[in-house]
């Protein structure tokens, strides 16, 4: 979800926060393939299809019957506050306190978990403030919320935590807030306040963190944690008791280590509890215990195991969520839905981290980490995406304090998550001052001189990385000159490296430097390396490793296949085919770099605009056709006009056809030729052209004379003497010269010339025969010597 609408689930059977939802047997929406995979894409702003935030940090998706259809679909929901829509609009910016300023929970809808329509704000700033008889009424905290179908009341109920302030104190007045609703899409209105001791001795007034899970059998539970230190973990079924939506059946299922973000999720028939460090509002460990019945008893006993994979990068710098899980054709798969708390940690972008758990054959789960990946909600498929960054924890984030430190658990962690270092006194996460996205960036300083390196050895364990060509990129920032520098990675026994020394200084300013790289084998090392001078300082942040983007090269490539040399110019189509033909063989390399790529891509695309369509005929009309012996052709009176191809037409210049057949030195009656170049028509074509009658005659003399028979050039036409003349200007109607013009191969009507019984003449458009011998009467008399003839 690039937003998340860029990632495209079909329609399924899914269970959102472990509330298992079964196929609707709908069919798919026409824009929707049921049978493909879909992309979800992280570390990004997801959006609703109105192209607006969705914003659902410690929120849930259920699913319900549309009031209005019937049509199951499904509602996400969850608080807007102020500070996301801040951090939404400047992800740079400091944080500040009171961030976490309630606005109201949202509501979308959706079919296919990939388009999400806005309802609207389901629960208002209002509702939450309505318990006026409490403190000042005005509530300080609202979040970690889920919504339950109340079957015996035919409610839909809100459950979340809630804080009241109290004037004077310091502490609100905690408690589980309850709002209703006859309708999914809300309004939901303020119902009650629990009072969690009136559930358990061993809870506090309100919960630590909580959720809410739904059971196969439509059941929802709260699942929550004791407030003050999160030791004690309780599940409570909601249902209806005196007539009050309520808690029922408590059990505290743990009893350990303090563990928040309590989330719950059920696969192959057993229930996965699982929570996060006590990190706050920072990416956390995701852990685990595991029961056969939801009562427990969870193992191992009051002892929680961290998700394999998820250490890494902190659950791809996230705190538990929720889970849902895709129940498919051919598998179920757990997802992940961790809450980046971006917006009061300032720890990246985007609010919902999603990703797909594995599990071994005793049912351990594993965590995959990925910016990117695939799911094919029918199935139950999943993949790794094209576009998936392999490194972890890039951006430094997932610690939140400088390494070594000891753990809340007092365990020591000599190691930047995923990263292991050379002489760690001269490289280390470093709290960010550049202003970056983010609040840790890596850094390579010593007061002495120094080497140092930082590397991550990538070697998936549940999908792979496949061989081909990458590029490993990095931000960095060199205030100064560096002794030696080095970004690089090692593949199947090949070291790609570039030199960060000879690039030039950066000053406060970040420049994002790549290395292609061949990965071989599915594993690859990178990492930077410094040798430097006492006091010389580097800084570095965000490394990826993608696979190169072949994406716009292979649209480009298979859209350029369909287009054949006959519809273009010869001109044109060659540098295409050429640029085609080196943009496949780009793309069937599996060692094509990044910037062979984008070449051929912008090659390819640059020559397809200039693809020009082919003239596949030529006219040509002229106001000159008539010249004097000896005169020079006059091309500026000839126009000629191109058909192309693509049904269009255009005037050609003189520089784009050639003329030939014209002559003028002796008297003829010419047919000339227009050829056009050869460039402008299709490649093999054979010469387009087209050809103009065209008379050469003697110009008139005055001194000259002329007898019956002789033709002449004069002010642009043919002239015919009748009888011996000399000196009589052409023109007079009544002399002894004939003005002879033809219009498509039919003789022009001229007042001068003579026509006889049977002679057919064009006049106005219109052809006339005719009656009898006749010279200067005008076609049209009625009673004239002229009859139309159509």
């Amino acid at each position: 979800m690039g937003t998340l609408a860029t990632a495209l689930f079909a329609a399924a059977a899914l269970s959102m926060q472990g509330a298992v939802i079964a196929p609707a047997g709908a069919a798919p929406d026409s824009a929707t393939d049921a049978n493909s995979s879909s992309t979800i894409t992280n570390d990004t702003f997801w959006k609703d299809t109105a192209g607006n935030p969705i914003f659902s940090q410690g929120g849930g998706i259920f699913d319900f019957k549309d009031p209005e259809t019937g049509e199951v679909l499904h509602y996400w929901y969850g608080p807007r506050y102020t500070g996301a829509i801040d951090y939404y609009n400047k992800p740079t910016q400091p944080i500040t306190t009171g961030g976490d300023t309630f606005v109201a929970v949202s509501a979308y809808s959706s079919k296919d978990l990939v388009n999400w329509k806005y309802e609207g704000d389901v629960l208002s700033r209002a509702q939450v403030d309505s318990f006026t008889n409490i403190g000042t009424g005005k509530a300080t905290w609202v979040g970690r919320m889920g919504v339950a179908y109340v079957k015996d009341l035919n409610k839909y109920a809100l459950f979340s935590q809630h804080g009241i302030k109290i004037e004077g104190q310091t502490n609100s007045d905690g408690a589980e807030f309850v709002a209703l609703s006859d309708s999914p899409t809300g309004p939901f209105v303020a119902d009650r306040r629990l009072k969690m001791t009136d559930y358990s001795a061993e809870m506090t007034v309100s919960t630590g963190d909580q959720t809410v899970f739904t059971d196969d059998d439509g059941t929802s539970y709260l699942v929550y944690s004791k407030s003050g230190g999160r030791n004690k973990i309780f599940i409570s079924r909601i249902g209806v008791k005196d007539g009050k939506v309520d808690l029922l059946d408590t059990v505290k299922v743990y009893d350990g280590a303090g563990r928040e973000g309590n989330c719950l999720f059920k696969y192959n028939g057993r229930y996965y509890m699982s929570a996060s460090d006590l990190f706050g509002w920072n990416a956390s460990r995701a852990y685990y215990l595991v029961a056969d019945n939801i009562n427990g008893p969870y193992t191992p006993t009051n002892d929680m195991q961290k998700i394999p994979g998820a250490e890494a990068d902190f659950g791809h710098v996230t705190q538990t969520g929720f889970y849902y899980t895709v129940k498919g054709t051919q598998q179920d798969t757990v997802i992940y839905a961790g809450d980046r708390w971006a917006d009061f940690a300032g720890n990246g972008l985007g609010y919902n981290q999603w990703v797909p758990l594995s599990f071994s054959a005793d049912g351990t789960p594993y965590f995959n980490s990925m910016s990117q990946w695939n799911l094919n909600a029918t199935t139950g498929a999943w993949s790794v995406a094209d576009g998936n960054d392999y490194v972890l924890n890039g951006g430094f984030e997932a610690d939140r304090v400088k390494a070594p430190y000891t753990d809340k658990e007092g365990k020591p962690i000599p190691e930047i998550a995923g990263w292991r270092r050379t002489n760690p006194a001269a490289v280390w996460n470093d709290a960010d001052k550049s202003g970056r996205v983010g609040n840790f960036n890596l850094t390579f300083w010593s007061a002495s001189a120094y080497s140092a390196k930082i590397e991550q050895t990538i070697d998936p364990v549940n999908f792979p990385m496949p061989d081909g060509a990458y590029t490993l990129s990095a931000q960095v920032r060199k205030p100064a000159a560096i002794e030696d520098a080095k970004l690089f990675a090692i593949s199947g026994g090949q070291t790609f490296e570039t030199s960060l020394s000879t690039m030039p200084a950066t000053g406060d300013g970040w420049v994002k430097v790549s290395l292609p790289v061949n990965v071989v084998g599915g594993s690859a090392t990178i990492g930077m390396s410094v040798n430097g001078k006492a006091e010389q300082l580097l800084r570095a942040d965000d490394f990826t490793l993608t696979a190169v983007n072949k994406t716009h090269l292979s649209e480009a490539t298979s859209a350029g296949r369909t287009l054949t040399s006959s519809d273009y110019s010869s001109a044109s189509w060659q540098p295409f085919s050429t640029a085609l033909g080196t943009a496949e063989n780009v793309l069937a390399s599996a060692t094509s770099t990044q910037a062979q790529i984008d070449a051929a891509t912008s090659a390819l695309t640059s020559a397809q605009a200039g693809l020009a369509s082919a003239v596949t005929a030529i006219a040509a009309t002229t106001t000159k056709d008539v010249y004097p012996v000896g005169e020079p052709l006059d091309t500026t009176t000839l126009t000629v006009t191109a058909s192309r191809a693509d049904g269009t037409s255009l005037p050609l210049t003189p520089s784009q056809y050639s003329v030939s057949g014209f002559s003028s030195a002796q008297a003829a009656e010419l047919n000339v030729t227009i050829s056009l170049n050869a460039d402008l028509a299709a490649t093999g074509v054979p010469t387009v052209s087209t050809s103009l009658p065209i008379s050469v005659h003697p110009a008139w003399q005055a001194a000259s004379t002329y007898k019956a028979g002789d033709k002449v050039a004069y002010n642009g036409s043919v002239w015919l003497a009748s009888w011996w003349t000399k000196g009589q200007v052409p023109g007079d109607p009544t002399g002894p010269w004939q003005e002879i013009r033809q219009v498509n191969g039919t003789a022009a009507w001229t007042p001068s010339r003579i026509f006889v019984k049977g002679d057919v003449a064009t006049y106005n458009g219109h052809n006339y025969t005719a009656k009898w011998w006749t010279r200067n009467q005008t076609p049209g008399d009625p009673n004239g010597p002229w009859q139309l003839s159509n």
